[in-house]
């Protein structure tokens, strides 16, 4: 199946002024203060964002040839990010290993406009490393994704709002018995326990020093990555942490077991953020979990500060880490090309030079298995608790959906597989595929169709794209030979498209993105008279103006939400369906069984306008996971007068709002320009489609997507060069 082609809708502005480069001398010098003022008027309040970390990390690890990007005017910056030429026309973010976020503070995908073309010498490409997702507004990222993006890491942060008891109340089971185990063990040894926060400017250096101490004799110690005593590590936090702690901003947390230092923790604070920025435990003392106890009583403590609100891990969160979450977030890597023909050139470059390697070995620590199902009621009880664990996010991605469209779209297909990754006996993954045969292959797609509005596979999102391999190889041999894998309507900014995409190109295949739909959705207000309150005039005239209409005219609403009155609704829905201007549905008992599902698991919600006996518009709505789906809508054309498609997706929206509570209400595929006038918020929705170049077909089809990637922007920038200048506007009353 071809890629589609068509632009993405881009509705953010474009960037007032230009980029400036400004040369740095291992130090934000004069440029500190508006890094700073930047930082705190919009998302950026993370220690590691603060001008003080930016200038330790210069100071200590720079080598003069960073710069600074600033857009906007100095007194009022709108981004600024630090770069450093790595070669080959490439720039990218400055980030020793000593920071798990990158030094840029961009909060808008359209700011990135002009990045390129201002750096100096003949740049192509920057490489913006380690974007903490939590500070780019979401809306942004989700109307313009990114031009290419890759998951880093999955960070955690713990809420300390509320009391510690609340927070470790809702802790897992397993969690908190463990710890119980572990405090015994600590009284029945009698060692005392002693927990310590040292934030005193003339204290905090020798309690660094401990911390290299501790740490150089664990693993990091011998592994050569340790914060060791004398090393270039320890110089650079005891001069950072000594220049936050003439503020307050820095604290080690030390426990002590007996006269033993067990645990340590570097952390620094910006406003009521505190982030975690160094961890080592005495590992001869593993059978009483100190580095577990002494995260316990640093939240514990923080929980009691009322000026603290959250403590972050700055990690890649294991699913252990996950456990004491109260939230979690991706870490990216954003690509940004001079122009789209570059992009594509890079694209081609890097997936040929993959498919020339084998693709990297599956860490030793990860027993991999990959099981196949032919069919979903085969699932083993394990997987389907991963499909619940997932299906809050999307209905779509719920065991009754794929269900229906198992049994209406695809029955007898025999090419339908759900393939299965466990790593050590656990599901972390599901894959439901379809394939189809080309003369030359078989293309591998996501089990969807025109129905399916969102597609993802079920990934837990601690999963690493190179965990993904044996998946992909499994899928490969089971339908050999594959020319691609194609996977669409996917949502753009989640962590399972970036996963899924990261490992098809570690896996040696030619990986595009491509745009598929706008959707418009609205963040759900308080209530329907807050609803309508938010639209405009004309759109609240009309709904109370059409509403008294139809009722004179002896026009009624009804709202069907169970089985008592199915039988009867369904024969509405397909009358007004068939008067309707929509075509006959190629797989007809696919909306009237998912009414039905929807019926049984009490999501349905479907609104008829009745004149009389007659059904004249019908709106298929479905709730679940706080969320309501605008699935189906007609009406019938004769009795347009009366606007009944208008009145009736009014009622339901008050129905959903007023007796569902809906966070969110989604009008799913498509712009169309009614939408927006319902709706507060738009995203998009974009596919992924990878070419194996091992086989023949896959190489065709790869040079054939690179050469529409490379040539059509010249084609599109020449065509716009040649086309004629608009004509002068008439003068007013010539």
């Amino acid at each position: 199946m071809p890629s589609n082609s068509k632009p993405a809708v881009n509705l953010a502005p474009a960037p007032p002024q230009p980029w400036v480069v400004l040369p740095l001398q291992r130090s934000l010098g004069e440029h500190g203060k508006a890094w700073d003022a930047l930082a705190k008027s919009a998302r950026f309040r993370h220690p590691m964002l603060d001008s003080r970390f930016v200038d330790a990390l210069l100071r200590h690890f720079g080598n003069g040839t960073e710069v600074l990007c600033r857009l906007g005017p100095p007194e009022a910056p709108q981004a600024l990010c630090v770069l450093r030429p790595r070669g080959a026309g490439t720039w990218e973010t400055f980030l020793p290993s000593q920071a798990q976020v990158g030094a840029q503070l961009v909060q808008r995908t359209d700011q990135l406009a002009g990045l390129v073309a201002a750096l100096p010498g003949w740049a192509v490409r920057v490489e913006l490393l380690c974007i903490d997702t939590d500070v780019i507004d979401p809306e942004a990222l989700a109307s313009a994704p990114p031009p290419e993006s890759m998951m880093h890491a999955l960070t955690v942060r713990v809420s300390t709002e509320g009391s510690f008891e609340q927070y470790w109340n809702d802790r897992p089971k397993n969690l908190r018995h463990n710890m119980r185990r572990y405090e015994r063990r600590v009284q029945d040894a009698e060692l005392g326990v002693r927990f310590t926060g040292i934030r005193d400017p003339a204290q905090i250096g020798d309690a660094v020093r401990r911390y290299a101490e501790l740490e150089s004799r664990g693993w990091k110690g011998q592994a050569g990555t340790a914060l060791a005593p004398g090393n270039s590590q320890e110089r650079f936090y005891i001069d950072l942490l000594t220049v936050h702690a003439q503020s307050g901003d820095a604290a080690v947390y030390e426990l002590w077991l007996g006269d033993t230092l067990a645990a340590s923790r570097i952390t620094l604070f910006a406003g009521p953020t505190q982030a975690i920025l160094k961890t080592t435990y005495e590992e001869s003392l593993g059978q009483y979990a100190p580095g577990r106890q002494h995260l316990r009583m640093l939240i514990e403590e923080a929980c009691a500060d009322p000026a603290r609100h959250s403590l972050e891990f700055c990690t890649d969160a294991t699913p252990d880490q996950l456990s004491w979450s109260t939230g979690q977030r991706q870490v990216e890597h954003w690509t940004v090309h001079r122009n789209p023909a570059i992009a594509g050139l890079f694209g081609t470059t890097r997936a040929v030079v993959a498919s020339l390697r084998s693709p990297p070995a599956v860490p030793v620590a990860e027993r991999s298995e990959v099981q196949v199902f032919e069919h979903s009621s085969a699932l083993p009880k394990d997987v389907l608790q991963l499909i619940d664990e997932h299906a809050g996010a999307s209905m779509q991605f719920s065991l009754p959906w794929l269900q229906n469209l198992e049994a209406q779209v695809f029955a007898g297909n025999t090419a339908v597989r759900y393939f299965v990754l466990r790593i050590n006996d656990a599901p972390v993954a599901l894959l439901p595929t379809v394939a189809t045969q080309g003369r030359l292959g078989r293309t591998v797609l996501g089990l969807g169709n025109y129905y399916t509005a969102l597609l993802s596979p079920l990934i837990q999102p601690w999963i690493k794209p190179l965990s993904l391999l044996p998946l992909l190889a499994a899928i490969r041999r089971h339908h050999a030979p594959v020319r691609a894998f194609h996977f669409e309507p996917m949502d753009p900014v989640s962590g399972a498209y970036k996963t899924l995409a990261a490992a098809l190109r570690l896996d040696g295949l030619a990986v595009y993105r491509f745009f598929c739909f706008g959707n418009w959705y609205l963040r759900a207000p308080a209530d329907w008279p807050a609803y309508l309150a938010s639209r405009d005039s004309k759109m609240r005239s009309n709904i109370k103006r059409m509403t008294q209409k139809l009722a004179a005219d002896g026009g009624r609403l009804e709202i069907i939400t169970d089985a008592a009155d199915l039988a009867r609704g369904l024969v509405a829905y397909g009358q007004v369906y068939a008067q309707s201007w929509k075509v006959p549905e190629p797989y007809p008992e696919f909306v009237p069984e998912l009414i039905r599902t929807c019926a049984a698991q009490g999501w349905l919600r479907l609104g008829l306008v009745w004149m009389g006996e007659q059904p004249i518009a019908a709106q298929l709505w479905i709730v679940a996971g706080g969320k309501a789906d605008i699935y189906k809508v007609a009406y019938d054309e004769a009795f347009k007068k009366y606007s009944p498609g208008t009145v009736l997706t009014a009622a339901l929206m008050q129905h959903v709002l007023e007796r569902d509570h809906v966070r969110e209400v989604d009008f799913l595929v498509g712009d169309d320009g009614y939408k927006k006038g319902w709706m507060s918020h738009r995203r998009e929705r974009w596919g992924l489609v990878a070419y194996n170049m091992r086989t023949l077909a896959g190489l065709a089809g790869c040079l054939r997507e690179a050469a529409g990637r490379i040539v059509k922007p010249w084609l599109r920038k020449l065509a716009a060069r040649r086309a004629p200048a608009p004509a002068p506007a008439a003068a007013e009353g010539s």
